[in-house]
């Protein structure tokens, strides 16, 4: 840790000024326990991601998840090219 410590005011000396340049030459020669309070997390992991199908555009053509295709006419097409319907909206 000391040797750490003499490199840095070498470098910053050779340097002429500390800047973010010499910091990230720092931190990267630091061992993560040094730096960090490292322990055993205290949260649950999320549950794994759902994979949904793909579904090509019909009007478009680009590659869209199936939960944002809508069906419209007998076509899949993408939200960019989904006219919504609003029966409010006359």
């Amino acid at each position: 840790m000391d040797e750490n410590r003499e490199l840095w005011r070498k470098a910053v000396a050779f340097h002429g000024h500390e800047c973010g340049g010499l910091t990230i030459g720092y931190y990267q020669s630091q061992e993560p326990g040094d730096m960090f309070d490292v322990r055993p997390t205290a949260i649950c992991l999320p549950e794994q991601a759902k994979l949904f199908d793909s579904y090509v555009c019909d009007c478009c053509g680009e590659v869209t998840g199936a939960n944002w295709i809508r069906l419209s006419g007998g076509k899949k097409l993408c939200l960019d090219c989904y006219e919504e319907y609003d029966r409010f909206q006359v």
